[in-house]
């Protein structure tokens, strides 16, 4: 690890001296956060509340960038450093573009050098964001491994925890799409609507990089999906989303799969300083060995103010999950969020006040929100006070 770090120290130190005759643009920056935290959080409905009070900080990603630009052509070097729970996480980036005649080519690679584990003792490599873009302005090509089509989600918060979430990893209301390895065209209609279309073949992957197999199919199976996006600003903007997809072995002896649909709706529009918004994003598979059903509909909607330099923001989510095995219910559950927030800046620092309130209602089973498992009287309120500065 140590010898990988002074590798890095020693590219980034050639980068520099080669600034001056390049012509190259070097910056370096950081952001650390700090925050105090009041919860009270009841597990179930029989449940005694539990409240607790802290003070926490947190470091941010140091990035130090370089880039470059001559004529038509740009290119931009960046090295990441961050801690997350699993570890130490490094990633070398390298993005540019170039345009010849009317196309403009776009290219971005990343290669994590990260570790984790005991003692940091395995390293998690890899590569992501790799996919060629090639655009006029009107038609747009992608190959690779991106996202293309939006959840079309409008969905605002403060700092505080109260928006609800689907369970999928904490995703956003609106439509179940990630970053597949796919295929994908754009185009531009007019100034105010434009369509995008992916397809996703990929093996050993989720539907659309979010909807995970229902049927253990394990770690040799085709993954197919396609998707339509369509954007608008007819005096709101207004953006829809329908994909669907599925999974299926590769071997002739294995019957079973997933088959897969999500939609997304978002709504968002301008009236002076208040902007109110709108989502709804629902998501539905089926295991065919398994024979499970599992759906999910959520819904949010509020507004931000702006009130000079600072801003309000008011958000009202729910969330409804259901699943059943062979016709019989074992899911059905509901989570409901109110979040209130406030922003503004103190000096270069930006300061968010926010208090929010979570409960579920379940009638079998539980509410899943990010991997975790919330039962029938769940309830959760939350004060937070977060600063932050860049630099």
């Amino acid at each position: 690890m140590k010898y990988i770090a002074k590798m890095m120290l020693a590219l980034l130190a050639s980068v520099t001296l080669v600034i001056p005759a390049y012509a190259w643009d070097f910056s370096a920056s950081g952001s650390l956060s700090s925050t105090f935290n009041q919860t009270t959080t009841k597990d179930d409905k029989d449940a005694d509340a539990v409240s607790s009070m802290d003070v926490g900080s947190e470091g941010g990603a140091i990035t130090l960038k370089s880039s470059h630009s001559d004529g038509d052509k740009s290119a931009t070097f960046s090295y990441s450093v961050d801690y997350a729970d699993s570890g130490l996480d490094q990633v070398l980036s390298v993005s540019g573009s170039s345009k010849v005649g009317k196309w403009t080519t776009t290219g971005s690679v990343d290669y994590n050098l990260g570790w984790n584990g005991t003692n940091g003792a395995d390293m998690q490599g890899g590569e992501d964001a790799e996919e060629i873009t090639v655009t006029d302005g009107t038609l747009t090509v992608s190959l690779g491994d991106g996202s293309f089509i939006s959840s079309q989600s409008t969905v605002a918060g403060g700092v505080a925890a109260g928006n609800v979430a689907a369970f999928n990893d904490d995703a956003a209301i609106g439509a179940y799409v990630g970053a597949p390895q796919r295929v994908a065209v754009g185009y531009k209609m007019s100034d105010t609507m434009s369509a995008s279309f992916a397809y996703q073949a990929d093996s050993d992957a989720s539907i659309f990089d979010e909807i995970a197999d229902m049927d253990g199919i394990g770690t040799d199976y085709q993954t197919t999906a396609i998707g339509l996006g369509v954007n608008a600003d007819v005096g709101a903007k207004v953006g829809f989303t329908y994909a669907s997809g599925s999974t299926k072995s590769k071997s002739s002896d294995v019957d079973n799969g997933t088959t897969a649909s999500t939609m997304g709706l978002g709504v968002s529009m301008s009236m002076g300083d208040m902007s109110p918004f709108f989502s709804f994003g629902q998501m539905s598979k089926k295991g065919k060995e398994s024979k499970t059903n599992a759906s999910e509909t959520a819904m949010g909607l509020g507004l931000t103010m702006k009130m000079g330099s600072d801003s309000v923001v008011v958000a009202y989510t729910t969330s409804t999950q259901k699943a059943d095995t062979d016709g019989t219910d074992t899911q059905n559950a509901t989570a409901t969020g109110i979040e209130l927030g406030y922003n503004t800046t103190v000096g270069a620092a930006t300061l968010g006040v926010g208090y929010g309130t979570q409960t579920v209602s379940a009638d079998t089973g539980s509410w899943n929100d990010d991997g975790t498992a919330k039962a029938d009287g769940y309830s959760l309120s939350d004060i937070e006070v977060k600063m932050a500065f860049s630099f």
